[in-house]
């Protein structure tokens, strides 16, 4: 009961992408702020989503703004959404921009998703051969032992070899117990700090192939992001600093943020982030084209698209090779396995 509480109530990414569409819907068909976000909160299905809208509705029925109300509850609005609220509010298109807002949530999340999903397949699929090794290992190795040792003889030796692993795993499994959530609570606190996750960002980029699809999945997101902040009326340092911490890499939140203060020293924006080595020559060739034409907004979103595309193609490949590598290892190791178990039987057949 309290776990399904508690998940009822985590704002998730899809209820912020309905709320912004709805609130959207009836802000562009004229109807009231207030009576618009008594509406959502009727029709919203999180009970701590529904709390946060009602506390909205209030706080804009007091005279608030509400852009001010939603940044009481940054764990529903990111500080970059309740900007360019404030920023439709001051223009007077409150509307086209939570259209941008409720445009660049989805594309993020589909964008997402397909990530997850590429990763999700292949992680199930190793957690449940590594559970049914360990079955195998844990209770099916102890009920053959006494099996073999009634054939008589000398077992193979990589049926002995099992045998040992049976053993050590059976007189220490309450270590394991202690020793892999241990494990995983301690990389878990690691990497919820500056320096691990620098340093696992920076793992990441370095992989031979991988690194390279999480490279343009940030550079995707940073420019997607930039570019409906820039889109909203607020300037490039504003939108820098808005978006720095968006991009769900702590490499390129790093180059942003360095890049800030030669700008505001009168730099060109392409100029500082080719300094970080993270932004590929195309990117950094658009936005200097996006400099010098006026046209920044339009090659953010070419950019945007362009590498979530990559992206999205990269993925693809990556499935079709590593679901037929997967099976193939999986089979073997689960095989040999099997054929380990049964190599006393199969002597046992031949010596007859």
């Amino acid at each position: 009961m309290i776990v399904r509480r508690f998940l009822g109530q985590r704002i998730k990414t899809e209820d912020l992408l309905g709320f912004t569409q709805e609130l959207a819907a009836v802000v562009g068909a004229g109807v009231t702020l207030k009576a618009g976000l008594d509406l959502l909160s009727e029709d919203t299905h999180n009970p701590g989503l529904q709390r946060i809208v009602e506390k909205i509705s209030h706080h804009v029925e007091g005279g608030g703004t509400l852009s001010e109300a939603m940044r009481e509850h940054p764990e529903a609005f990111p500080r970059y959404y309740s900007s360019l609220v404030a920023a439709g509010e001051t223009s007077g298109t409150l509307a086209a921009v939570l259209d941008r807002l409720a445009h660049q949530i989805e594309n993020s999340e589909i964008l997402a998703a397909k990530v997850r999903g590429a990763f999700y397949y292949p992680g199930i699929i190793l957690a449940f051969s590594a559970l049914l090794s360990f079955i195998i290992m844990t209770v099916g190795m102890p009920m053959l032992e006494g099996i073999y040792s009634s054939l008589g003889g000398t077992l193979p030796w990589p049926t002995r070899f099992l045998l040992s692993i049976s053993h050590l795993l059976g007189k220490t499994w309450l270590l394991w117990a202690i020793i892999i959530p241990g494990a995983l609570w301690f990389i878990s606190k690691t990497l919820h700090t500056d320096r691990g996750s620098m340093g696992f960002d920076r793992w990441k980029l370095s992989l031979p192939v991988m690194g390279e699809l999480f490279r343009h999945l940030a550079i995707a997101r940073f420019a997607r992001n930039f570019s409906t902040v820039f889109s909203a009326g607020l300037g490039t340092i504003d939108s820098l600093e808005l978006i720095s911490t968006t991009t769900g890499s702590r490499v390129l939140e790093q180059a942003v943020k360095e890049a800030i203060e030669p700008i505001t020293q009168g730099q060109g924006l392409s100029q500082c982030l080719r300094a970080s080595g993270f932004f590929t020559p195309l990117t950094l060739g658009l936005l200097r084209s996006g400099e010098a034409t006026g046209t920044m907004d339009v090659m953010l979103t070419k950019i945007a698209d362009f590498y979530e595309t990559r992206v999205e193609l990269a993925l693809k490949a990556l499935s079709s090779l590593v679901e037929p590598i997967l099976m193939i290892f999986v089979g073997m190791a689960l095989g040999g396995l099997i054929v380990c178990m049964g190599l006393p039987f199969l002597n046992l057949s031949a010596a007859f």
